[in-house]
């Protein structure tokens, strides 16, 4: 194996350079810092965060154990929010998080509509500065052909009900 030498580097940044290849040697990538988080405190913070966000918008968020297709990664479930802009979609681990999101259960999630991780963030971010979410079509899904396909008051799910949402549509 070739020597990789690395110039003015300071004590600090070689630290944790070393770090960084301890943890990938070791296989665990999620437990190096940059000094004051790991990469697994990052992403549960990012989980509880999406979930408060999710639970405060139920009628337009959506959780399913696998994909439009009916794939998904092994012991995984996708998690989304429908936004004015499009979907936020995030991927976490079942176990410990899918009883984190109190949201509707999908049986299949909705197709995904193409965004990058750059555009789920910001499209999350537009939440706050939109009115409620309940206004936009259907209040769920966004599409002009409202209600789609998920929504309880979609004429092909007569059997669906719920007495609290008289106006509004809902994901299952």
């Amino acid at each position: 194996m070739a020597k990789i030498t690395i110039g003015n580097v300071t004590d600090d940044a070689a630290l944790k350079i070393n770090n960084l290849v301890d943890c990938m040697a070791s296989g665990a990538l999620g437990e190096f810092s940059d000094g004051y988080h790991t990469f697994n405190e990052l992403y549960h913070h990012r989980a509880v965060l999406f979930s408060v966000i999710c639970n405060q918008n139920p009628l337009c968020s959506w959780k399913a154990k696998k994909h439009q297709d009916g794939t998904m990664y092994e012991g995984m479930f996708i998690v989304g929010i429908n936004t004015p802009e499009g979907q936020a979609t995030y991927h976490y681990e079942i176990d410990p998080y899918w009883d984190m999101f109190h949201i509707p259960e999908a049986e299949l999630a909705p197709e995904w509509d193409g965004h990058t991780p750059g555009e789920a963030i910001r499209r999350i971010g537009l939440l706050g500065v939109t009115q409620d979410m309940v206004e936009f079509d259907c209040g769920c899904c966004q599409r002009e052909d409202a209600p789609c396909d998920y929504c309880i008051r979609n004429p092909k799910n007569p059997d669906k009900e719920d007495p609290d949402l008289e106006d509004h549509y809902y994901h299952e």
